[in-house]
């Protein structure tokens, strides 16, 4: 039995609210950026030279200050930080899983998203991404990094439930389908039409994982994890705070603290007014 959807956004109503929230999630992909400072500055580094900043200078303002550009991190410790994200229930299926790279000079986010059929050794034997997580679901980032060339700053990890929580918490994102798309979930047949869909929190999740196979599957993760920021990370939402911050990172299995938060603040809100340049890998 086939059924046709048309999708709406049942949040727009609530995008104000959605907008302040939506602050954290970029601010807990960049948090661990400058984690590497706390090190630095409890061994006497100099962190306000790290950043650019001037001795004394006590004369900048807000319009000032968003005025940077992301240059003025470009004397930070390291110009590029990494971020693994995974998804998916324990002891089931792989959702998706994506590194996201910031670079700062050049203020651009990159998504790479990993296929579930990339072999990893583990424990001396040779397993996928898919058959890790589904057998040693806490041992995967692990596995992922002792396997990998890349060196993560930090990692993400959240459920299936939890993300659709969080997406409902933010809103819908919009995602520009080429053709219509056919899924099934329990023997029913949908579709994703082609053009312009409103991806709410369930469906997002079921585009993830359900609208492809293959390296197609993973271009449209890339696109979507792309839509969400795109969506949810501009410079308005500049004014977030640990509230927000407090709340979000509850979602996630993660080595950010708060405490990397509030030292972050700073190189977050620069990048922010930036205008960050946000690709797929793909």
């Amino acid at each position: 039995m086939a059924k046709y959807l048309t999708y709406t956004n049942y949040n727009a109503t609530n995008r104000r609210k959605s907008a302040w929230t939506a602050v954290v999630i970029i601010a807990a992909l960049l948090i661990g950026a400058v984690s590497v400072f706390l090190l630095l500055a409890e061994n006497d580094y100099d962190i306000g030279k790290a950043l650019g900043m001037r001795e004394n200078d006590t004369s900048s303002t807000d319009s000032e200050v968003a005025t940077l550009p992301a240059m003025a991190v470009i004397t930070a410790p390291k110009d590029e930080y990494n971020f693994l994200l995974v998804c998916g229930e324990d002891g089931e299926e792989l959702s998706f899983m994506a590194e996201i790279c910031v670079t700062l000079s050049t203020a651009k986010i990159t998504v790479d998203a990993v296929s579930a059929q990339q072999v990893l050794s583990y424990n001396g034997r040779m397993l996928t991404v898919a058959e890790i997580f589904r057998d040693y679901p806490y041992d995967l980032i692990n596995c992922y990094r002792e396997n990998c060339d890349v060196t993560f700053d930090k990692y993400f990890r959240l459920t299936d439930s939890r993300f659709k929580s969080l997406m409902t918490d933010l809103g819908s994102i919009t995602v520009m389908i080429e053709q219509d798309i056919p899924y099934t979930v329990d023997d029913v047949t949908y579709t994703f039409r082609k053009g312009e869909n409103y991806l709410t929190s369930d469906l997002l999740l079921k585009y993830m994982t359900l609208s492809a196979v293959g390296e197609q599957l993973l271009a449209n993760q890339e696109q979507a994890l792309c839509a969400v920021l795109r969506t949810h990370f501009t410079d308005a939402l500049v004014n977030g705070g640990e509230a927000y911050f407090s709340s979000f990172i509850s979602y996630f299995s993660t080595d950010v603290s708060i405490y990397d938060y509030l030292s972050a603040a700073d190189v977050i809100n620069t990048l922010l007014r930036s205008s960050p340049t946000i690709e797929a890998v793909s």
